[in-house]
């Protein structure tokens, strides 16, 4: 008998993650926020589209692809800069005008692309948002409860209650 509740200990055990919903699931997509500084300097924001913020600690898997009528700038990998939701080109695109292709896979999905021109003299800044938010009305509103956590102990619960159900009903009786 006592082998039954290690199984169903186990069995709790390896269900509770199951109701914890991965981070990226609970969104929808990526809003991304292309910024060309005017001297070539490239860096993009990333936002949830339903309104929530990303976490400054969360990791940024991005790249870069920037052509020109005679040049290809990248793939390259965006540098994460540390405690804002934003990656940067590590370099400056040269003076030209570039289409720039912008893919990121973590922590969700989004694409971006802009044409951005470099001239020899510095201009002003210029943002490029790709990707809507959701409006307003067809946001899930943000739960205030632990919905996966609540799910997982319930998941241990009803195992624990079917392991003591078969402790006390399933012995065997002898004569």
């Amino acid at each position: 008998m006592r082998n039954w509740l290690l199984r169903a200990g186990a069995i709790a055990i390896a269900m509770a993650p199951l109701g914890v919903p991965a981070t990226a699931a609970a969104h929808e997509s990526l809003v991304l926020i292309l910024h060309d500084n005017g001297r070539g300097g490239v860096t993009v924001d990333l936002a949830w589209t339903d309104g929530h913020p990303i976490p400054v600690t969360s990791t940024i898997a991005a790249s870069l692809l920037a052509t020109s009528a005679d040049r290809t700038v990248g793939p390259t990998a965006l540098r994460h800069l540390p405690g804002k939701p934003t990656a940067a080109y590590d370099t400056a695109l040269p003076p030209g005008t570039w289409q720039v292709y912008v893919d990121v896979a973590m922590p969700g999905i989004g694409q971006c692309e802009v044409t951005v021109t470099v001239e020899a003299q510095p201009r002003q800044p210029t943002s490029t948002r790709c990707g809507a938010p959701l409006p307003a009305a067809a946001r899930a509103p943000a739960s205030t409860r632990p919905t996966g956590l609540l799910w997982g102990l319930g998941g241990i619960a009803a195992v624990g209650a079917v392991g003591v159900g078969v402790l006390l009903f399933g012995r065997r009786r002898t004569p």
